[in-house]
């Protein structure tokens, strides 16, 4: 399930919304995603929160902040599915780094 202002955020149509989001190729830029794979395992594995902020470079190039926090368990099957939301925080990485 996605709700909000995905489609803002993100650039994408929102059929396409949980594939893009399964795809950390597309969803995190290129700096950022080992860390943010690392992580990841880590809380998938251990089954803790995970809250992470990372880089998100849309289709037309804009640069947005994202913070992810969301809460892991694992299904019947094995999987493992993440509960939480996105949010844009690229108004307060901005400040934050020009205040540096």
């Amino acid at each position: 399930y996605v709700a909000g202002k995905a489609y803002e955020t993100l650039g994408v149509q929102p059929q396409d919304l949980l594939d893009y989001l399964s795809t950390p190729e597309l969803l995190i830029h290129e700096d950022d995603r080992q860390r943010m794979l690392d992580t990841v395992l880590v809380s998938a594995q251990q089954l803790t929160p995970l809250d992470q902020q990372f880089r998100h470079v849309s289709a037309d190039g804009v640069v947005r902040w994202l913070h992810a926090r969301s809460i892991p368990h694992r299904e019947a099957d094995g999987r493992t599915v993440w509960n939480g939301y996105l949010s844009d925080v690229t108004a307060e990485r901005e400040q934050a780094d020009a205040l540096e």
